[in-house]
Parts: structure tokens; sequence; C-alpha cells
């Protein structure tokens, strides 16, 4: 079946009524929030304004979740009206695992469903579905605006800028190019927090047709995207808790790279894992180095310099090497290639594999789980 954009999808469910079964996918939150909330509305629209019987069910993580949905269970809610013929709905959110799992059994039950059943099936990472699925059901495709050939040309040739300026310009300002670029450089390309800080920015100018790039360094300047130093320093330092609310935060609003007008933010999870892992790996193979001098008989201070840490950084690496005097670095350094080999085969998500690591390292209550570890 043909895959449609959010925009055309959200078009086509006013226009006629919904299809029984909808299978949202793609990178971009905000895009699949809003299908999938058009979705709910035409279903609500279809039932004359009643509000449904809405069922939310969750997917998987990955493969190796310990209480994963069963197939029967989520067809059993999807076979079974509702009593009095009231329209219901069954969300089945999460599922990027789940319809790559079942793909098969998945494209020939929800070819029919009963009366009065709908079902959106919301996939929440940019895989496409499976081929089985794909040609059995309508899809709609929630790509970021810098991989949707939609959203091409605009602000400098930056679609997610085009798409900023076209956020604003509905909201009744302008946002020129160098604003819309500024913006997106200090948040990053998530778009429902840029979607927030337009709607901020929209205020701020109060009376005024155009949001001025002086507005956007006034309001966002200090909404940059954390960088991957401060969390390597709280996982070597043992605070599991501070590396995780790290962790959080670059996950939620992108992991800064470069400085000054170089800056730039990586909004994507396998991208922030990666830069993470090296920035780790890079970490512990120099702390490693001056443990190992250390545990020879040289003093911190000489250990660190023998190194070839940078003079910046050998009082920090020192104080380091004492707190790790009896961490196994081999061990620490075989979780980070665990991680790096994870994040490429995608066994498990990008966010679970990271913050695995981060648990491994840090060890939770100021104790190193890799260096305690049989």
């Amino acid at each position: 079946m043909p895959t449609l954009g959010p925009d055309a999808f959200a078009a086509k469910t006013k226009a006629a009524a919904p299809p029984p079964v909808v299978l949202i996918f793609g990178d971009e939150p905000l895009l699949r929030d809003q299908a999938l909330a058009a979705y709910v509305e035409a279903v609500s629209r279809a039932a004359k304004g009643a509000e449904p019987l809405t069922v939310t069910l969750h997917g998987p993580d990955g493969p190796r979740d310990p209480a994963p949905l069963e197939l029967s269970r989520f067809l059993d809610e999807v076979r079974t009206a509702s009593l009095f013929g009231a329209r219901k709905l069954v969300v089945l959110r999460r599922a990027q695992h789940f319809v790559k799992t079942h793909a098969d059994e998945l494209a020939t039950a929800l070819r029919a469903t009963p009366k009065g059943v709908s079902v959106a099936i919301v996939a929440e990472a940019g895989a496409k579905p499976p081929k089985p699925l794909a040609d059995a059901l309508p899809c709609v495709e929630c790509a970021r605006p810098s991989d949707a050939p939609w959203a091409k040309g605009g602000v400098g040739g930056q679609p997610v800028a085009a798409w900023v300026a076209d956020r604003a310009r509905t909201e009744g300002k302008s946002l020129a190019r160098a604003a819309a670029e500024r913006l997106v450089a200090l948040v990053g390309t998530n778009l429902a927090r840029l979607a927030s800080e337009v709607e901020k920015l929209v205020l701020l100018a109060g009376g005024r047709p155009a949001i001025a790039l002086a507005d956007v360094e006034a309001l966002c300047g200090a909404a940059r995207s954390e960088s991957a130093y401060p969390l390597a320093d709280a996982v070597v330092e043992r605070d599991a808790r501070k590396a995780l609310r790290l962790l959080s935060a670059i996950l939620e609003r992108g992991l800064q790279v470069g400085f000054g007008d170089s800056a730039s933010v990586v909004p994507d999870p396998v991208g922030i894992g990666a830069i993470l892992v090296a920035t780790l790996h890079g970490r512990f193979r120099e702390l490693g180095a001056t443990v190992e001098l250390m545990r020879r008989g040289l003093p911190p201070d000489e250990a660190a310099a023998a190194a070839g840490v940078k003079p910046f950084a050998a009082r920090r690496v020192a104080a380091d090497a004492r707190r790790h005097a009896s961490t196994d670095f081999s061990r620490a350094l075989e979780e980070i290639a665990r991680a790096d080999a994870g994040l490429k085969g995608a066994e498990d998500s990008p966010e679970f594999t990271i913050e695995r690591l981060v648990l491994e390292l840090a060890g939770g209550a100021g104790r190193s789980a890799v260096a305690q570890r049989p």
C-alpha cells in the first residue's frame, strides 16, 4: 500500500473515513504523535464524536525484554469488539521489535478487523516496516524533515531550518534565515523542542512582525545541549546518579559537539551513543595507562605525565587514578567494546545500550560494577 507523510495522512483522514488499521513509523516523535492524534480524531468523528474505548499496549524494548507482549494478547484485543457497539481503538506503542518479530502473522491477521474496531500501530524508531506489513497496511512515515522529500529546499537548503521558519509563519511571524539556522544550532533538530521554542519566541516578539536573531540568542542562548565531557567526568567519578541524569538530558535535547560558532547538535540516539562510546573509551584508555604506571611505583602526578596526559588534564587524571586504583580496565574496555557492537548491531535500543554502559562503568552507589564483577 502507498506510504503517506503525516500531513497527507491528516488531510486524507479529514476527507474520508479512517482506515481500520494504520502503521505509523519514522524517526521524528513530534510527527508520529501528530499522525496518531489525527487518527484518533478521525476515529472519534467516525463514532459521531463519541469517545472511543481506547486500549493501549506496549511492545517489547528489544529481543531480550523479560516480559514481551505476546502476539495472542494483542490479537485478542483486536478481535474483541467492545460491548454495546461502542467504537474501540487499540493503540500499540513501541511496536518496532514486535512488528519485526511477527510481521507475517500480523499482515494476515490485520487484513480484517471486527466492525467498530480501529488499530494504530506506532513503531517508535526509524526502521521501515517489514515488507509484509508495508504491503498489507496503510503506513504513515514520520521522517525528520532533513530526510523527507517534501521538506527539501527552503531556508539555506537546510530543511529543519525551513520547517522552523514555516512553523513561525503559521504563528504569524517571519523568521529570517540566520535566525532559523541559529535556532537549530542552539536547540538541535528535535521538532517537539523546536516547536516549543518557536512558541516562546512568538510571545517574546510581541507586536513585532518578525522574530529577530537577537530574540533567538536571548531566549535560547543558554539552551545548548549537554556535551559528552561532563557525562564522562561523572562516569569516571563513579557518580552513577549524576551520569544518568546527564544522559537523560542528552537523549532528550541532543549532544553538543564543537564550540562557539562551529557548535552543532547531534540529535539521534545512535549518533549520540557512538560519540559517548568514543569519549568513554578515550578516558578509560588514558586512565588505565596512568593506573598501570602507578601500580609500577610512580606517584599519580608522574604517572599521568608519563602516560601522555595533556598538562591541563594531568591533575584531574591523577585524582581519578587514585579512585580507580583497583579497577580492572580490561573489563571496562570490554564493556565499551560491547556497547559499540550493540549500537552497530541494533539488537537493543541505542538508549538502552548506552544507559547500560553508563551503569556498568559508573557502578552505582559509588562502586564500579565493572571492577566488582567476578
